[in-house]
């Protein structure tokens, strides 16, 4: 009498493949699903600067043309940040210093609707301020860097800047090509943003770059109105030299890398000098990223559905294969 003796692909054997399966796809989507998330983030910086450009327009339209700027010395000396918060008005004596970059912008929150978060990048230290409790009339500057994450166009001039022709204010202004950079995500600070030149290895222009976006890159709202991501910090105005390059957007001058005069804390030096400051919180950096991380989301999914194809095909195959070997005949008794 023959008989058969069939090996069955058992539910313990299911569960084990559909575990492997979902272990292996999870591994292949996770890098898609963090760059996913990395890529709203920027998006979500980008509305938040565009906010920024649409009520920096709106104050223009209220006060005949002028940029916002609190204090001014009238000197272009150097420039100041985060003093006299809690005054009741930016323009006393009692209140905001000379030059003061950060209250130039608080006036944003001030006159025009705006929420102390949307001066805050998702990907930054910096957190929502309420104010120490009191209404926004009541006070006239950001108290520190960890209530703001972006930097603003020094509004400040000297008069041989404004003289090379530096102004923020009037039509002129507005008629700035769209590559003059008006705000950003907050400047990195010396002295790595002074090392970096045009054609610097990736490494050392992370160090130049925003923190808030692990020194990948910045948005950077432009003049027009429109917000773009630059990988390196040369992403203003076009300047001349052998071969042109782009203005550093972090710092004054003409020049760039040990081009004399360069700096972070200043007056812009002419009519192409995007000087984004206050200077921000510069923790280290995560580790230079690997070869893969320049791979497109798109792609790391489309490898994840494979792979799972491939499992569940591999799975059939196992399946059909023990079925076949499990397939056994006694000799004839």
């Amino acid at each position: 009498m023959a008989s058969r003796c069939v090996s069955r692909f058992t539910p313990t054997d299911l569960i084990v493949t559909l575990f492997v399966a979902s272990v292996v796809a999870s591994a292949m989507l996770l890098p898609a699903i963090a760059r996913l998330g990395s890529s709203d983030g920027r998006l979500r910086c980008a509305a938040n600067l565009r906010q920024i450009g649409q009520g920096i327009q709106m104050y223009m339209n209220e006060n005949k043309g002028a940029f916002p700027r609190a204090r001014f010395d009238g000197a272009g000396g150097e420039p100041t940040e985060f003093t006299g918060w809690d005054a009741a008005s930016p323009f006393d004596a009692s209140g905001p210093g000379p030059n003061d970059v950060t209250a130039a912008m608080f006036l944003l929150l001030r006159t025009q609707d705006l929420t102390s978060e949307v001066f805050v990048c998702p990907f930054s230290q910096a957190e929502r301020w309420d104010f120490a409790g009191k209404a926004v009339q009541d006070v006239s500057n950001f108290p520190g860097p960890q209530y703001l994450s972006y930097s603003l166009c020094n509004p400040y001039a000297s008069p041989p800047a404004a003289a090379a022709g530096f102004t923020l204010d009037d039509a002129a202004a507005r008629s700035f090509p769209p590559q003059f950079a008006v705000a950003a995500d907050i400047n990195p600070g010396p002295p790595d943003v002074l090392t970096a030149s045009p054609n610097s290895p990736r490494g050392t222009m992370r160090l130049a770059n925003s923190r808030n976006h692990d020194g990948d890159g910045q948005n950077v709202l432009h003049a027009d109105g429109h917000v773009e991501y630059h990988t390196t910090p040369f992403c203003g105005m076009t300047r001349t030299g052998s071969p042109p390059y782009r203005d550093n957007v972090y710092t004054f001058g003409a020049g760039y890398a040990d081009a004399p005069g360069i700096g972070v804390r200043g007056s812009p030096a002419d009519g192409l000098d995007s000087v984004l400051l206050p200077t921000g919180l510069a923790g280290p950096l995560p580790p230079l990223e690997g070869p893969l991380a320049s791979v497109e989301p798109s792609t790391w999914i489309m490898i994840g559905l494979l792979a799972a194809i491939l499992l569940c095909v591999s799975a059939t195959l196992v399946l059909a294969l023990r079925r076949n070997r499990g397939v056994s005949r006694s000799p004839n008794s």
